[in-house]
């Protein structure tokens, strides 16, 4: 599970290769699509509010067990538009 060191109020729990479900004080285990490319990752949401919402691609690296994604480019659906870092729960 990855959560976001601005704030333990939000959580990310990877459940597969290809979703996982975010938790914060409005969303309680909402799910979520992705797929892995070289240096992007493409998130979709199909979660619980069934918002037609397409697919939407960001910049992410992996690095010391922090999880960094931006979200400054493109507005995800349920996501600040901001550059966001998760570290791994263990």
């Amino acid at each position: 599970m990855y959560s976001p060191i601005i704030s333990k109020a939000n959580l990310n729990e990877f459940t597969s290769a290809n979703d996982f479900y975010k938790s914060n004080r409005y969303m309680v285990y909402d799910h979520y699509d992705y797929g892995l490319f070289k240096d992007s990752i493409e998130i979709g949401y199909k979660g619980k509010m069934y918002v037609l919402v397409y697919p939407t691609m960001h910049k992410y690296s992996i690095c010391n067990g922090k999880l960094t994604i931006d979200f400054s480019n493109n507005q995800c659906y349920g996501f600040s538009p901001q550059k966001m870092e998760y570290k791994k729960e263990k």
